[in-house]
């Protein structure tokens, strides 16, 4: 998409795209893959729907939007992330602020159909089935975001022992057990199951094993548990519209095993 903010792309008369709204699992790497998308090429803006609303003076909400707005233009081309959008903006038909967010989203609304300037919004949401139909449609792309498969929860695992000074002479099929625990977990928990490892081998004063991992994921009930129905509708109405999956779906659930040592130590 940066490709189409060139001059390249106006001589052949490549319309600048707008932008793309990530939908899914809490947890999945939403915010994260806004933050990869700038990929320190481009300005990223985060705006804080909260603080637009203002102090609660007629029109300062819009007044703060269009400021806002302006900005993002002015350091262009940019991204500009709106984090978690269906808190601020979700279809409550203003009876609940008097009807400063409509107004506030009007703005946005008519700013991201207008603007010839090259920003190009990332919002993300958990939850969109309360978003109003005419921002949707705003976006180029809608693309769900679920729960990892196991070549993405295998990811996961090795970017964080590796952030950790833990990855060296260590081949990646040694925590394919790991990978089978920590089934139906969001990477935001994988993370904590890492982390949780770590503290444990430390508090021992213990090289880090497989089974501190295994261990740290059978502490974990998984939001995939917690929220199962919720999860489940999403997961319907994605499929019911047809959303542009951002990975393949998860796998089906391995069969449980008995626990072992497994391989040597980290």
């Amino acid at each position: 998409k940066r490709n189409a903010f060139s001059a390249a792309a106006r001589a052949a008369h490549v319309d600048a795209p707008k932008g793309v709204l990530l939908v899914g699992v809490p947890g999945t790497g939403k915010s994260l893959a806004a933050k990869a998308i700038a990929g320190g090429q481009m300005p990223l803006l985060r705006m804080d729907v909260g603080k637009l609303l203002g102090g609660g003076h007629v029109g300062e909400g819009e007044g703060n939007t269009r400021a806002a707005l302006k900005v993002a233009e002015a350091v262009a081309p940019s991204v500009l992330w709106l984090d978690e959008i269906e808190k601020g903006m979700a279809d409550n038909g203003g009876a609940s602020d008097g009807g400063v967010m409509m107004r506030v989203f009007g703005t946005l609304l008519t700013w991201m159909q207008e603007t010839t300037s090259p920003v190009y919004v990332v919002a993300t949401a958990n939850d969109v089935r309360t978003l109003r139909p005419e921002l949707l449609r705003r976006f180029d792309d809608v693309m769900w975001v679920g729960l990892p498969n196991a070549a993405g929860r295998r990811e996961i695992i090795d970017v964080h022992l590796d952030k950790r000074g833990y990855h060296t002479n260590f081949d990646v099929e040694q925590y394919e057990p790991v990978v089978n625990a920590t089934w139906g977990f969001s990477g935001a928990e994988i993370e904590k199951v890492v982390k949780s490892a770590i503290e444990t081998a430390f508090f021992e004063q213990v090289p880090l094993s497989i089974n501190h991992l295994l261990d740290a994921a059978a502490k974990i009930i998984p939001i995939s548990v917690t929220m199962k129905d919720q999860i489940d509708e999403l997961v319907r109405w994605s499929n019911e519209r047809s959303v542009r999956p951002a990975d393949e779906p998860i796998e089906s659930k391995p069969k449980a095993e008995s626990r072992r040592m497994v391989g040597p130590e980290l």
